[in-house]
Protein backbone atom coordinates (compact mmCIF):
# COMPACT_ATOMS: atom_id res chain seq x y z
CA UNK A 1 0.00 0.00 0.00
CA UNK A 2 0.71 3.38 -0.52
CA UNK A 3 1.97 5.52 2.43
CA UNK A 4 -0.70 8.46 1.93
CA UNK A 5 -2.84 9.35 -1.02
CA UNK A 6 -3.72 12.37 0.37
CA UNK A 7 0.13 13.13 0.36
CA UNK A 8 1.26 12.05 -3.03
CA UNK A 9 -1.33 14.48 -5.17
CA UNK A 10 0.20 17.84 -3.23
CA UNK A 11 3.36 16.53 -3.31
CA UNK A 12 4.41 14.16 -5.82
CA UNK A 13 7.51 16.44 -7.36
CA UNK A 14 8.91 16.54 -4.03
CA UNK A 15 9.21 12.61 -2.62
CA UNK A 16 9.93 10.86 -5.73
CA UNK A 17 13.78 12.09 -5.83
CA UNK A 18 15.06 9.51 -7.23
CA UNK A 19 13.23 10.88 -10.73
CA UNK A 20 14.37 14.08 -10.07
CA UNK A 21 16.71 14.57 -13.43
CA UNK A 22 13.67 13.60 -15.58
CA UNK A 23 10.69 15.24 -14.06
CA UNK A 24 13.15 18.36 -14.49
CA UNK A 25 13.63 18.06 -17.49
CA UNK A 26 9.81 16.71 -18.62
CA UNK A 27 8.56 20.43 -16.72
CA UNK A 28 11.30 22.93 -17.43
CA UNK A 29 12.14 21.48 -21.43
CA UNK A 30 16.25 20.82 -22.04
CA UNK A 31 17.28 24.29 -20.31
CA UNK A 32 19.98 21.79 -18.67
CA UNK A 33 23.28 22.41 -17.33
CA UNK A 34 25.19 18.92 -17.44
CA UNK A 35 28.90 19.62 -15.83
CA UNK A 36 29.37 15.22 -17.00
CA UNK A 37 28.81 16.87 -20.76
CA UNK A 38 31.75 18.55 -21.76
CA UNK A 39 29.52 20.28 -24.34
CA UNK A 40 27.41 21.70 -21.72
CA UNK A 41 28.89 23.13 -19.25
CA UNK A 42 29.21 26.86 -19.32
CA UNK A 43 27.24 30.15 -20.63
CA UNK A 44 24.30 28.94 -19.90
CA UNK A 45 21.07 30.39 -18.39
CA UNK A 46 19.46 27.04 -17.72
CA UNK A 47 16.84 26.58 -14.47
CA UNK A 48 18.18 22.78 -13.92
CA UNK A 49 21.83 21.83 -13.08
CA UNK A 50 23.57 18.78 -12.55
CA UNK A 51 27.18 19.57 -11.08
CA UNK A 52 30.27 17.44 -10.08
CA UNK A 53 32.13 20.02 -8.10
CA UNK A 54 30.20 21.89 -5.53
CA UNK A 55 33.10 24.10 -4.44
CA UNK A 56 33.40 26.19 -7.77
CA UNK A 57 31.34 28.73 -7.88
CA UNK A 58 28.14 28.45 -10.30
CA UNK A 59 28.94 31.84 -12.52
CA UNK A 60 31.40 29.93 -13.78
CA UNK A 61 29.16 28.22 -15.72
CA UNK A 62 25.86 30.50 -15.99
CA UNK A 63 24.62 33.89 -17.21
CA UNK A 64 22.87 36.24 -15.19
CA UNK A 65 19.99 35.43 -16.68
CA UNK A 66 20.25 32.15 -15.05
CA UNK A 67 17.55 31.42 -11.96
CA UNK A 68 18.03 27.70 -11.43
CA UNK A 69 14.87 25.94 -9.78
CA UNK A 70 16.10 22.65 -9.39
CA UNK A 71 20.08 21.43 -8.87
CA UNK A 72 21.19 17.97 -8.14
CA UNK A 73 24.80 16.56 -7.35
CA UNK A 74 25.89 13.87 -9.56
CA UNK A 75 27.59 10.22 -7.89
CA UNK A 76 30.78 11.11 -5.82
CA UNK A 77 30.80 14.39 -6.35
CA UNK A 78 34.29 15.34 -5.75
CA UNK A 79 33.58 18.40 -3.04
CA UNK A 80 32.01 17.67 0.43
CA UNK A 81 32.00 21.21 0.81
CA UNK A 82 28.60 23.09 -1.18
CA UNK A 83 29.05 26.59 -0.11
CA UNK A 84 30.43 27.47 -3.79
CA UNK A 85 26.88 26.20 -5.30
CA UNK A 86 24.24 27.20 -3.10
CA UNK A 87 26.23 31.08 -2.68
CA UNK A 88 25.75 31.98 -5.81
CA UNK A 89 23.21 34.31 -6.62
CA UNK A 90 21.23 31.93 -9.37
CA UNK A 91 20.60 29.34 -6.49
CA UNK A 92 18.29 31.71 -4.63
CA UNK A 93 15.36 30.90 -6.75
CA UNK A 94 16.19 27.01 -5.97
CA UNK A 95 13.07 24.85 -5.17
CA UNK A 96 14.94 21.27 -4.62
CA UNK A 97 18.42 20.55 -3.71
CA UNK A 98 19.60 17.04 -4.14
CA UNK A 99 22.60 15.97 -2.52
CA UNK A 100 22.67 12.41 -2.87
CA UNK A 101 25.22 12.00 -4.82
CA UNK A 102 27.65 12.82 -2.13
CA UNK A 103 28.31 13.00 1.40
CA UNK A 104 28.44 16.69 2.36
CA UNK A 105 28.37 19.39 5.24
CA UNK A 106 25.51 21.52 5.22
CA UNK A 107 26.90 25.16 6.11
CA UNK A 108 24.96 28.13 7.26
CA UNK A 109 24.40 29.26 4.22
CA UNK A 110 21.85 26.77 3.27
CA UNK A 111 19.04 28.89 5.20
CA UNK A 112 19.84 31.39 2.11
CA UNK A 113 17.66 28.97 -0.07
CA UNK A 114 14.29 30.55 1.25
CA UNK A 115 12.53 29.22 -1.81
CA UNK A 116 13.51 26.04 -1.27
CA UNK A 117 10.90 23.08 -0.78
CA UNK A 118 12.79 19.82 -1.55
CA UNK A 119 15.90 18.93 0.43
CA UNK A 120 17.64 15.50 -0.01
CA UNK A 121 20.42 15.38 2.15
CA UNK A 122 21.27 11.65 3.31
CA UNK A 123 25.10 11.15 5.05
CA UNK A 124 25.50 14.44 6.54
CA UNK A 125 29.04 14.37 8.31
CA UNK A 126 28.38 16.69 10.59
CA UNK A 127 27.35 15.78 14.10
CA UNK A 128 24.99 19.11 14.46
CA UNK A 129 22.25 20.56 11.98
CA UNK A 130 23.13 24.49 11.53
CA UNK A 131 20.33 26.10 12.86
CA UNK A 132 20.06 28.15 9.88
CA UNK A 133 17.96 25.10 8.19
CA UNK A 134 14.88 26.36 10.37
CA UNK A 135 15.10 29.70 7.90
CA UNK A 136 13.62 27.31 5.13
CA UNK A 137 9.50 28.02 5.80
CA UNK A 138 8.52 26.92 2.54
CA UNK A 139 10.41 23.31 2.71
CA UNK A 140 8.45 20.61 2.19
CA UNK A 141 10.29 17.46 2.15
CA UNK A 142 13.47 16.77 3.83
CA UNK A 143 15.77 13.79 4.14
CA UNK A 144 18.80 13.03 6.08
CA UNK A 145 18.79 9.37 6.38
CA UNK A 146 22.23 7.98 7.72
CA UNK A 147 23.51 11.16 8.46
CA UNK A 148 25.58 11.49 11.59
CA UNK A 149 23.54 14.06 13.76
CA UNK A 150 23.40 13.85 17.49
CA UNK A 151 20.59 16.35 17.57
CA UNK A 152 18.02 18.49 15.42
CA UNK A 153 18.07 22.73 16.14
CA UNK A 154 16.09 23.34 19.04
CA UNK A 155 13.37 25.68 16.42
CA UNK A 156 13.42 22.79 14.35
CA UNK A 157 9.05 22.64 15.00
CA UNK A 158 8.92 26.07 13.83
CA UNK A 159 9.02 24.66 10.18
CA UNK A 160 5.41 24.78 9.99
CA UNK A 161 5.34 23.91 5.55
CA UNK A 162 7.06 20.46 6.50
CA UNK A 163 5.23 17.15 5.50
CA UNK A 164 7.87 14.58 4.76
CA UNK A 165 10.59 13.88 7.35
CA UNK A 166 13.31 11.35 6.99
CA UNK A 167 15.29 10.43 9.67
CA UNK A 168 15.90 7.01 9.23
CA UNK A 169 19.19 5.41 10.26
CA UNK A 170 20.22 8.40 11.97
CA UNK A 171 21.99 6.35 14.98
CA UNK A 172 23.39 8.41 17.16
CA UNK A 173 20.38 11.15 17.05
CA UNK A 174 18.53 11.86 20.09
CA UNK A 175 14.97 13.17 19.68
CA UNK A 176 13.38 14.90 22.03
CA UNK A 177 11.00 17.81 21.51
CA UNK A 178 12.03 19.28 18.58
CA UNK A 179 9.57 17.64 16.25
CA UNK A 180 6.37 18.55 18.46
CA UNK A 181 5.03 21.31 16.44
CA UNK A 182 5.44 20.08 12.80
CA UNK A 183 2.09 20.44 12.81
CA UNK A 184 1.67 19.53 8.77
CA UNK A 185 3.36 16.74 8.79
CA UNK A 186 2.16 13.69 7.42
CA UNK A 187 5.25 11.32 6.60
CA UNK A 188 7.90 10.70 9.02
CA UNK A 189 10.63 7.48 9.11
CA UNK A 190 12.52 7.11 12.48
CA UNK A 191 13.41 3.64 11.67
CA UNK A 192 16.55 2.43 13.17
CA UNK A 193 16.43 5.53 15.47
CA UNK A 194 17.15 4.67 18.79
CA UNK A 195 16.86 7.35 21.39
CA UNK A 196 13.13 8.93 20.94
CA UNK A 197 11.44 11.04 23.51
CA UNK A 198 8.08 9.66 22.64
CA UNK A 199 6.30 12.89 23.62
CA UNK A 200 7.47 14.20 21.09
CA UNK A 201 5.40 12.73 19.03
CA UNK A 202 1.84 13.04 20.64
CA UNK A 203 1.41 16.29 18.96
CA UNK A 204 1.73 15.26 15.42
CA UNK A 205 -1.77 14.97 14.69
CA UNK A 206 -2.34 15.39 10.78
CA UNK A 207 0.82 12.07 10.96
CA UNK A 208 -0.70 9.81 8.23
CA UNK A 209 2.91 7.55 8.06
CA UNK A 210 4.94 6.36 10.70
CA UNK A 211 8.04 4.10 10.62
CA UNK A 212 9.43 2.92 14.06
CA UNK A 213 11.21 0.09 12.83
CA UNK A 214 13.73 -1.30 15.02
CA UNK A 215 13.04 1.27 17.80
CA UNK A 216 15.26 0.49 20.80
CA UNK A 217 14.10 3.41 23.24
CA UNK A 218 12.79 2.66 27.05
CA UNK A 219 10.34 4.53 26.89
CA UNK A 220 6.62 3.70 26.53
CA UNK A 221 6.06 4.61 22.55
CA UNK A 222 3.05 3.07 21.95
CA UNK A 223 1.16 5.16 24.26
CA UNK A 224 2.31 8.21 22.76
CA UNK A 225 0.83 6.85 19.52
CA UNK A 226 -2.88 7.61 20.49
CA UNK A 227 -3.19 10.93 19.20
CA UNK A 228 -2.22 9.89 16.00
CA UNK A 229 -5.79 9.54 14.66
CA UNK A 230 -5.27 10.29 11.28
CA UNK A 231 -2.44 7.44 10.99
CA UNK A 232 -2.76 5.27 7.49
CA UNK A 233 0.60 3.56 8.00
CA UNK A 234 2.53 1.98 11.07
CA UNK A 235 5.78 -0.33 10.85
CA UNK A 236 6.87 -1.15 14.19
CA UNK A 237 8.69 -4.21 12.99
CA UNK A 238 11.38 -5.55 14.67
CA UNK A 239 10.48 -3.79 17.98
CA UNK A 240 8.77 -3.40 21.05
CA UNK A 241 4.80 -3.30 21.01
CA UNK A 242 3.55 -3.22 24.40
CA UNK A 243 1.19 -1.31 25.42
CA UNK A 244 0.01 -0.87 21.55
CA UNK A 245 -3.35 -2.10 22.52
CA UNK A 246 -4.05 0.48 24.60
CA UNK A 247 -4.01 2.92 21.97
CA UNK A 248 -5.44 0.74 18.89
CA UNK A 249 -8.55 2.04 19.39
CA UNK A 250 -8.11 5.15 18.61
CA UNK A 251 -6.38 4.56 15.44
CA UNK A 252 -9.73 3.79 12.82
CA UNK A 253 -7.77 4.77 9.84
CA UNK A 254 -4.76 2.28 9.54
CA UNK A 255 -4.79 0.56 6.50
CA UNK A 256 -1.17 -0.69 6.78
CA UNK A 257 0.41 -2.30 10.03
CA UNK A 258 3.40 -4.07 10.34
CA UNK A 259 4.26 -6.08 13.42
CA UNK A 260 6.87 -8.15 11.98
CA UNK A 261 9.01 -9.83 14.65
CA UNK A 262 7.32 -7.38 17.33
CA UNK A 263 6.03 -9.92 19.37
CA UNK A 264 8.68 -11.95 20.53
CA UNK A 265 10.06 -10.22 23.99
CA UNK A 266 10.71 -13.00 26.78
CA UNK A 267 8.31 -11.34 28.80
CA UNK A 268 5.42 -11.74 26.40
CA UNK A 269 2.87 -14.39 27.10
CA UNK A 270 0.47 -16.14 25.07
CA UNK A 271 -2.69 -14.04 26.88
CA UNK A 272 -1.07 -10.75 25.46
CA UNK A 273 -0.72 -11.90 21.75
CA UNK A 274 -4.20 -12.66 21.96
CA UNK A 275 -5.17 -9.68 23.73
CA UNK A 276 -3.45 -7.78 20.89
CA UNK A 277 -4.78 -9.71 17.98
CA UNK A 278 -8.14 -9.18 19.20
CA UNK A 279 -7.98 -4.96 19.18
CA UNK A 280 -6.27 -5.47 15.45
CA UNK A 281 -8.93 -7.26 14.54
CA UNK A 282 -11.23 -4.16 15.62
CA UNK A 283 -9.22 -2.26 12.60
CA UNK A 284 -11.76 -2.04 10.19
CA UNK A 285 -10.24 0.02 7.59
CA UNK A 286 -6.89 -2.55 7.64
CA UNK A 287 -5.63 -3.57 4.21
CA UNK A 288 -2.11 -5.10 4.83
CA UNK A 289 -1.20 -6.77 7.93
CA UNK A 290 2.45 -8.24 8.66
CA UNK A 291 2.61 -10.99 11.96
CA UNK A 292 5.61 -12.63 10.56
CA UNK A 293 8.63 -14.26 12.02
CA UNK A 294 6.45 -13.87 15.52
CA UNK A 295 7.84 -17.23 17.09
CA UNK A 296 5.44 -16.41 20.40
CA UNK A 297 2.59 -16.23 18.07
CA UNK A 298 0.47 -19.84 18.64
CA UNK A 299 -2.91 -19.33 17.56
CA UNK A 300 -5.42 -16.02 15.47
CA UNK A 301 -7.95 -15.43 16.83
CA UNK A 302 -11.66 -15.88 14.51
CA UNK A 303 -12.19 -12.21 15.12
CA UNK A 304 -9.08 -11.68 12.30
CA UNK A 305 -12.54 -12.50 10.13
CA UNK A 306 -13.53 -8.84 10.56
CA UNK A 307 -10.89 -6.90 8.79
CA UNK A 308 -13.22 -7.02 5.71
CA UNK A 309 -10.89 -5.20 3.77
CA UNK A 310 -7.47 -7.12 4.18
CA UNK A 311 -5.45 -7.74 0.96
CA UNK A 312 -2.39 -9.09 2.26
CA UNK A 313 -1.56 -11.21 5.54
CA UNK A 314 2.09 -12.24 6.34
CA UNK A 315 2.25 -14.84 8.46
CA UNK A 316 5.72 -16.11 6.74
CA UNK A 317 8.40 -17.77 9.94
CA UNK A 318 6.06 -18.41 12.41
CA UNK A 319 7.30 -21.07 13.26
CA UNK A 320 4.63 -22.10 16.12
CA UNK A 321 1.54 -20.90 14.32
CA UNK A 322 -0.31 -24.00 13.61
CA UNK A 323 -3.78 -23.20 12.43
CA UNK A 324 -5.99 -20.85 10.97
CA UNK A 325 -9.53 -19.81 11.92
CA UNK A 326 -11.82 -20.42 10.15
CA UNK A 327 -13.21 -17.16 9.80
CA UNK A 328 -10.59 -16.02 6.93
CA UNK A 329 -12.62 -17.57 4.72
CA UNK A 330 -14.76 -14.91 5.03
CA UNK A 331 -12.38 -12.19 4.62
CA UNK A 332 -13.47 -11.87 0.40
CA UNK A 333 -10.12 -9.15 -0.74
CA UNK A 334 -7.49 -10.93 0.89
CA UNK A 335 -5.18 -11.85 -2.15
CA UNK A 336 -2.05 -12.42 -0.83
CA UNK A 337 -1.23 -14.68 2.42
CA UNK A 338 2.52 -15.85 2.88
CA UNK A 339 3.14 -18.71 5.32
CA UNK A 340 6.52 -19.45 3.99
CA UNK A 341 8.76 -20.33 6.57
CA UNK A 342 5.85 -21.61 8.92
CA UNK A 343 6.16 -24.99 8.98
CA UNK A 344 3.56 -26.24 11.10
CA UNK A 345 0.67 -24.79 9.74
CA UNK A 346 -2.27 -27.20 8.96
CA UNK A 347 -2.52 -26.77 5.47
CA UNK A 348 -6.33 -27.61 5.54
CA UNK A 349 -7.02 -25.04 7.62
CA UNK A 350 -6.35 -22.31 5.00
CA UNK A 351 -9.16 -20.35 3.02
CA UNK A 352 -11.47 -22.05 1.25
CA UNK A 353 -13.81 -20.02 0.30
CA UNK A 354 -14.92 -19.55 -3.23
CA UNK A 355 -13.67 -15.34 -3.49
CA UNK A 356 -10.58 -16.54 -2.07
CA UNK A 357 -9.94 -20.20 -3.38
CA UNK A 358 -7.31 -19.25 -5.81
CA UNK A 359 -5.22 -17.71 -3.47
CA UNK A 360 -2.15 -19.18 -4.92
CA UNK A 361 0.49 -20.48 -4.11
CA UNK A 362 -1.86 -22.15 -1.90
CA UNK A 363 -4.61 -23.31 -2.89
CA UNK A 364 -7.85 -25.20 -1.56
CA UNK A 365 -9.86 -27.71 -3.35
CA UNK A 366 -13.79 -27.59 -1.90
CA UNK A 367 -17.23 -28.25 -3.70
CA UNK A 368 -20.39 -28.16 -1.86
CA UNK A 369 -23.02 -30.92 -1.52
CA UNK A 370 -24.76 -31.15 -4.79
CA UNK A 371 -22.62 -29.31 -7.11
CA UNK A 372 -21.19 -31.26 -10.11
CA UNK A 373 -17.71 -30.25 -9.84
CA UNK A 374 -15.10 -28.82 -7.21
CA UNK A 375 -13.38 -25.32 -8.17
CA UNK A 376 -9.87 -27.18 -9.56
CA UNK A 377 -11.12 -26.20 -12.77
CA UNK A 378 -9.51 -22.48 -11.50
CA UNK A 379 -6.05 -23.35 -12.20
CA UNK A 380 -6.14 -24.18 -15.66
CA UNK A 381 -5.25 -20.63 -16.20
CA UNK A 382 -2.63 -20.03 -13.64
CA UNK A 383 1.10 -20.07 -14.33
CA UNK A 384 2.93 -19.79 -10.99
CA UNK A 385 6.45 -20.77 -10.08
CA UNK A 386 5.37 -22.40 -6.86
CA UNK A 387 1.53 -24.01 -6.34
CA UNK A 388 0.56 -26.12 -3.43
CA UNK A 389 -2.88 -27.94 -3.87
CA UNK A 390 -4.14 -28.57 -0.80
CA UNK A 391 -7.48 -31.05 0.02
CA UNK A 392 -7.30 -32.87 -2.87
CA UNK A 393 -10.10 -35.50 -1.65
CA UNK A 394 -12.57 -32.65 -2.75
CA UNK A 395 -12.10 -33.32 -6.30
CA UNK A 396 -15.05 -34.71 -7.62
CA UNK A 397 -13.98 -36.23 -11.15
CA UNK A 398 -10.82 -37.37 -12.69
CA UNK A 399 -11.93 -35.23 -15.73
CA UNK A 400 -11.98 -31.97 -13.79
CA UNK A 401 -8.39 -32.87 -12.81
CA UNK A 402 -7.08 -33.44 -16.28
CA UNK A 403 -8.69 -30.10 -17.70
CA UNK A 404 -5.86 -27.80 -15.62
CA UNK A 405 -3.33 -29.59 -17.71
CA UNK A 406 -0.48 -29.44 -14.97
CA UNK A 407 2.07 -30.82 -17.04
CA UNK A 408 1.78 -27.86 -19.21
CA UNK A 409 2.82 -25.58 -16.77
CA UNK A 410 6.55 -25.37 -17.42
CA UNK A 411 6.96 -22.13 -14.53
CA UNK A 412 5.93 -24.21 -12.17
CA UNK A 413 9.55 -25.46 -9.90
CA UNK A 414 7.88 -26.83 -6.67
CA UNK A 415 4.57 -28.33 -6.10
CA UNK A 416 2.88 -29.91 -2.96
CA UNK A 417 0.18 -32.07 -3.13
CA UNK A 418 -1.95 -32.90 -0.27
CA UNK A 419 -4.79 -34.75 0.54
CA UNK A 420 -6.53 -34.50 4.25
CA UNK A 421 -5.92 -38.49 5.14
CA UNK A 422 -9.41 -39.18 6.90
CA UNK A 423 -11.41 -37.52 5.01
CA UNK A 424 -14.14 -38.77 2.63
CA UNK A 425 -12.69 -39.48 -1.48
CA UNK A 426 -14.74 -38.74 -3.75
CA UNK A 427 -12.63 -40.18 -6.05
CA UNK A 428 -9.58 -42.73 -5.60
CA UNK A 429 -6.32 -40.89 -4.99
CA UNK A 430 -4.26 -42.91 -7.47
CA UNK A 431 -6.79 -41.69 -10.16
CA UNK A 432 -6.64 -37.85 -9.48
CA UNK A 433 -2.85 -38.50 -8.89
CA UNK A 434 -2.45 -40.26 -12.66
CA UNK A 435 -4.08 -36.70 -13.89
CA UNK A 436 -1.97 -34.65 -11.51
CA UNK A 437 1.38 -35.05 -13.74
CA UNK A 438 3.77 -32.39 -13.18
CA UNK A 439 5.81 -30.32 -15.41
CA UNK A 440 8.88 -31.99 -16.94
CA UNK A 441 11.22 -29.18 -15.33
CA UNK A 442 9.95 -29.59 -11.50
CA UNK A 443 12.41 -29.91 -9.25
CA UNK A 444 10.48 -29.91 -5.86
CA UNK A 445 8.18 -32.67 -5.79
CA UNK A 446 5.81 -33.26 -2.25
CA UNK A 447 2.85 -35.57 -2.10
CA UNK A 448 1.10 -35.30 1.39
CA UNK A 449 -1.91 -37.45 2.74
CA UNK A 450 -2.04 -39.96 -0.44
CA UNK A 451 -4.16 -42.93 0.78
CA UNK A 452 -3.63 -45.74 -1.81
CA UNK A 453 -1.60 -48.60 -1.92
CA UNK A 454 0.01 -47.81 -4.90
CA UNK A 455 1.34 -44.66 -7.57
CA UNK A 456 0.16 -44.11 -11.45
CA UNK A 457 2.76 -44.79 -13.91
CA UNK A 458 4.51 -41.09 -14.17
CA UNK A 459 5.43 -42.03 -10.67
CA UNK A 460 6.82 -45.40 -10.80
CA UNK A 461 8.82 -44.28 -14.29
CA UNK A 462 9.45 -40.56 -12.61
CA UNK A 463 13.17 -40.48 -13.75
CA UNK A 464 11.82 -40.20 -17.12
CA UNK A 465 9.20 -38.30 -16.94
CA UNK A 466 10.95 -35.80 -14.02
CA UNK A 467 14.53 -35.75 -14.99
CA UNK A 468 15.35 -32.86 -12.73
CA UNK A 469 13.79 -33.42 -9.98
CA UNK A 470 16.22 -32.12 -6.60
CA UNK A 471 14.27 -32.84 -3.59
CA UNK A 472 11.55 -35.07 -3.16
CA UNK A 473 8.94 -35.29 0.35
CA UNK A 474 6.80 -38.26 0.24
CA UNK A 475 4.78 -37.62 3.97
CA UNK A 476 1.70 -39.50 5.74
CA UNK A 477 1.17 -42.27 3.23
CA UNK A 478 -0.41 -44.82 5.36
CA UNK A 479 -1.61 -47.40 3.00
CA UNK A 480 1.04 -47.51 -0.32
CA UNK A 481 3.07 -50.17 0.21
CA UNK A 482 5.59 -49.71 -3.07
CA UNK A 483 8.34 -47.36 -3.23
CA UNK A 484 8.74 -45.16 -6.59
CA UNK A 485 12.20 -45.94 -8.15
CA UNK A 486 13.70 -42.87 -6.27
CA UNK A 487 17.44 -43.78 -6.88
CA UNK A 488 17.37 -43.01 -10.32
CA UNK A 489 16.63 -39.06 -10.18
CA UNK A 490 20.38 -38.25 -11.20
CA UNK A 491 20.03 -35.20 -9.61
CA UNK A 492 18.01 -35.72 -6.49
CA UNK A 493 19.82 -34.12 -3.29
CA UNK A 494 17.11 -34.19 -0.64
CA UNK A 495 15.08 -37.14 0.11
CA UNK A 496 12.36 -37.25 2.89
CA UNK A 497 10.18 -40.76 3.72
CA UNK A 498 8.01 -40.34 6.63
CA UNK A 499 4.36 -42.17 7.75
CA UNK A 500 4.87 -44.70 5.09
CA UNK A 501 3.26 -47.28 7.76
CA UNK A 502 2.61 -50.19 4.58
CA UNK A 503 6.26 -50.17 4.31
CA UNK A 504 7.99 -53.19 5.03
CA UNK A 505 11.37 -53.38 3.32
CA UNK A 506 13.54 -50.46 1.64
CA UNK A 507 15.56 -52.32 -1.07
CA UNK A 508 15.77 -52.66 -5.28
CA UNK A 509 12.17 -50.79 -5.22
CA UNK A 510 14.00 -47.50 -4.58
CA UNK A 511 17.11 -47.36 -5.93
CA UNK A 512 15.42 -48.80 -9.30
CA UNK A 513 18.90 -49.88 -10.84
CA UNK A 514 22.68 -49.39 -10.81
CA UNK A 515 24.42 -46.65 -8.95
CA UNK A 516 21.32 -45.32 -7.16
CA UNK A 517 21.15 -42.32 -5.88
CA UNK A 518 24.54 -40.42 -7.49
CA UNK A 519 23.63 -36.80 -5.94
CA UNK A 520 21.99 -37.50 -2.83
CA UNK A 521 23.22 -35.61 0.10
CA UNK A 522 20.26 -35.97 2.85
CA UNK A 523 18.10 -38.81 3.19
CA UNK A 524 15.61 -38.71 6.04
CA UNK A 525 13.24 -41.68 7.05
CA UNK A 526 10.78 -41.54 9.25
CA UNK A 527 7.89 -42.79 11.39
CA UNK A 528 7.49 -46.06 9.29
CA UNK A 529 5.85 -48.17 12.09
CA UNK A 530 6.30 -51.40 9.93
CA UNK A 531 9.61 -51.38 8.56
CA UNK A 532 11.66 -53.89 9.48
CA UNK A 533 14.91 -54.37 6.91
CA UNK A 534 16.80 -51.70 4.86
CA UNK A 535 19.20 -53.36 2.42
CA UNK A 536 21.94 -51.12 1.40
CA UNK A 537 23.07 -53.34 -0.95
CA UNK A 538 21.36 -55.60 -3.23
CA UNK A 539 21.30 -58.40 -5.56
CA UNK A 540 20.48 -57.59 -9.04
CA UNK A 541 18.72 -60.48 -10.07
CA UNK A 542 16.97 -62.43 -13.05
CA UNK A 543 17.80 -60.33 -16.32
CA UNK A 544 19.57 -57.81 -15.03
CA UNK A 545 22.95 -59.45 -15.26
CA UNK A 546 25.53 -60.25 -12.23
CA UNK A 547 26.77 -58.78 -8.84
CA UNK A 548 25.72 -56.42 -6.62
CA UNK A 549 24.58 -52.91 -7.28
CA UNK A 550 25.79 -50.18 -5.34
CA UNK A 551 24.15 -46.97 -3.89
CA UNK A 552 26.66 -44.02 -4.00
CA UNK A 553 24.79 -42.35 -0.72
CA UNK A 554 27.25 -41.56 2.26
CA UNK A 555 26.44 -42.90 5.14
CA UNK A 556 26.70 -40.14 6.98
CA UNK A 557 23.78 -38.63 5.11
CA UNK A 558 21.33 -41.07 6.09
CA UNK A 559 18.84 -39.97 8.76
CA UNK A 560 16.68 -43.17 10.03
CA UNK A 561 13.96 -42.25 12.48
CA UNK A 562 12.00 -44.86 13.69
Amino acid sequence: MQTSEAYYKQATFFTMHHLVHDLAISLLGTEVLDQSQQSNNRGSDCKYALLSDGSKPLEVCLTSRARLIALRFLDDCRSKVISGAISAPASRSLQVLDLNGCSVELLDSIGQLKQLRYLNAPRIQAIMVPKSITNLSNLVYLNLHKSRILQLPESFGEMGSLMHLDLSACFFLQLKFSVMNLERLVHLDLSNCHDIEPKSLQSLSRLEHLNLSWYRSTGCLPRALGGLTELQYLNISHASCFGLQEVLVNLTKLRYLNLKASLNDRLIVEAWVDNLLECVSSLSNLEYLNLGSNRELFTIPETIGNLRKLNTLDLSFCENLQRLPASISAICSLKFLHIIGSGKIDKSSLPQNKNNSALLPHFVVHANDGEPSSNIYELEDKHPTLLEINRLENVKSAEEVNRIKLAEKQSIGNLELAWTRVAKRCVDDQEVLSKLEPPGALKILTLKGYSSISFPSWMMNIATYLPHLEKVVLEDLPSCNVLPPLGQLSNLKWLKIQGMDSIRKIDADLYGGRRAFPRLVHFTVSHMENLEEWNMAYDIGKGGGSGRAEMALKADAVTLVV
